[in-house]
């Protein structure tokens, strides 16, 4: 604090004297001024902490002064000595001078002392509160214009932006979220973010989580790419999610007639290599006899050729049934357990040869669950046959099965050279093929692992791969128990 300031009024010099001697050895600065006029001079130059002014003065009261320094400084604190005291006096003081304080003549020192001191430190605090105010006020200005530059921004966002709370609760949306529900934030607000939205793929365990879903407006569905991230407060504290929306329509317009384009292209050309493949068989088995060694091998590396390339496009057009969301899938009662018993006598042969042992591991209660029992078996050999695949001379591969919570989780693991980290998360996508051993790889159409993911995907499931500690890879699908199955393909019961 600034060392305070007192002037004090008085027309009779016995009583400054007074007032600067018993104020001397306080940390104050005093100046004495000797009517009313002289005070107003002096305040017209600088502001003071406290004016102690004499009442009864020739040319001007003491309430009158203090009135003027009221107008000039509001927070200066102001003390009224007298002799006596009228009440009207006292009114005028207080409603016109505001003053603090009445000192009597003859005053007490430790009286006067005392005074000042709590009249200097209700000042002290009065400047407090006004700095804490107006620093306040410069808060809620820059809060203010940070807030509106926020909305500003959100809402000029090209993509929507929804917040929830820990429940689900919508508690935020931005304008482009208002137009593509064509629904008012009032309308919006409160809701459950899942009356809104239907979700259709995506993992809900991941963060962020990445997924379609379609908008619900009324009968119709707007398919739209949604991210969720959780939002957690300083402490750590999950406080809800925030999810960007963005309208995928034209996008999925665009896949649909790529998909039906490539599904013509694709069902044109299985029928010429089936006639090759067919027509290569007979004239193998005609000339039989009088095929030499060369023209044998030709025909043998023919007939492989188009079985690869029959095979990929019998995967192109399964992928595009899947693609088109209108696949319709058998529904049946189905036991995991027979799934995978039918699954691994596929292989029996195959892994004695190779030397590699395929086990499985079934957990107690196992679920029932609803689903395509062709269609699951074909996973489960895509997955089984990898894992022999893959396997070294003498290995072993595990498929177990585990009921929990979702449903029923499969694990096909095996002690091959594993995945590399940055394949493992594009390993389900079209045509990868890893660089695990490249003779073997070449043999496949890319696809096998894509198609496994739609399947499961069709089930309400969902399926990952992981490296498994000390080597190998480990693929798991979770499928789940029939209450919980959601799926966009249609399921037809048997």
């Amino acid at each position: 604090m600034n060392r305070h300031i007192i002037l004090c009024v008085d027309d009779e010099p016995s009583i400054l004297s007074s007032l600067k001697r018993d104020l001397r050895g306080e940390d104050y600065e005093v100046i004495t001024a000797a009517s009313g006029e002289e005070a107003l001079d002096l305040l017209r130059k600088d502001e003071f902490s406290l004016i102690i002014s004499d009442q009864k003065m020739p040319s001007m009261t003491g309430v009158e002064l203090l009135q003027k320094v009221r107008e000039l400084y509001p927070d200066t604190v102001k003390i009224l000595l007298t002799g006596h005291l009228e009440i009207e006096t006292a009114v005028a003081a207080i409603n016109k001078g505001e003053v603090y304080r009445y000192l009597f003549k003859p005053w007490e020192k430790e009286d006067l002392l005392m005074t000042v001191k709590q009249s200097l430190e209700k000042l002290d605090l009065v400047r407090i509160i006004r700095e804490q105010r107006d620093r306040l006020a410069e808060i809620n200005k820059d809060l203010s214009r940070e807030k509106a530059m926020v909305s500003t921004i959100i809402n000029a966002m090209g993509e929507g932006l929804i917040v929830t709370d820990r429940n689900g609760n919508i508690t935020f949306v931005n304008r482009v979220i208002e137009k593509l529900a064509m629904k008012s934030e009032e309308d919006i607000f409160g809701k459950g973010i899942d009356d809104l939205f239907e979700r259709c793929s995506g993992d809900r365990e991941a963060h962020p989580t990445i997924g379609r879903c379609y908008l619900k407006i009324g009968a119709e569905r707007v398919p739209v790419m949604m991210i969720s991230s959780p939002l957690i407060d300083g402490n750590g504290v999950h406080m809800g999610t925030v999810n960007t929306v963005r309208d995928i329509s034209a996008e999925c317009e665009l896949e649909q007639k790529k998909a039906d384009f490539l599904a013509m292209i694709v069902h044109d050309l299985r029928s010429p290599l089936i006639s090759n493949i067919y027509g290569a068989r007979l004239i193998k088995k005609r000339l039989k006899e009088s095929l030499n060694g060369e023209l044998s091998e030709i025909i043998e590396s023919n007939m492989a050729t188009l079985d690869r390339a029959l095979n990929l496009v019998n995967d192109l057009l399964d992928i595009s049934k899947f693609e088109s969301g209108n696949l319709e899938i058998k529904n049946e009662d189905i036991n995991i357990g027979d799934i995978l018993d039918i699954s691994v006598k596929s292989f029996r042969t195959m892994a004695e040869m190779a030397g590699i042992t395929i086990g499985i591991e079934a957990g107690p209660d196992i679920p029932r669950i609803r689903g395509n029992r062709d269609l699951l078996i074909r996973v489960m050999i895509n997955l089984i046959g990898n894992a022999v695949k893959f396997s070294p001379q003498g290995g072993d591969v595990r498929v177990s099965a585990l009921a929990t919570g979702f449903g029923v989780k499969v694990s096909v693991i095996d002690k091959g050279p594993g995945i590399p980290n940055e394949k493992l998360s594009s390993i389900f996508d079209r045509y990868v093929q890893l660089d695990r051993e490249t003779e073997k790889m070449k043999m496949g159409t890319g696809l096998g692992l894509t198609i496994c993911k739609q399947i499961v995907e069709a089930h309400g499931g969902r399926i990952r791969a992981e490296n498994a500690v000390g080597g190998g890879s480990i693929f798991i699908l979770e499928l789940p128990h029939p209450a919980l199955a959601k799926s966009p393909y249609s399921l037809s019961n048997s």
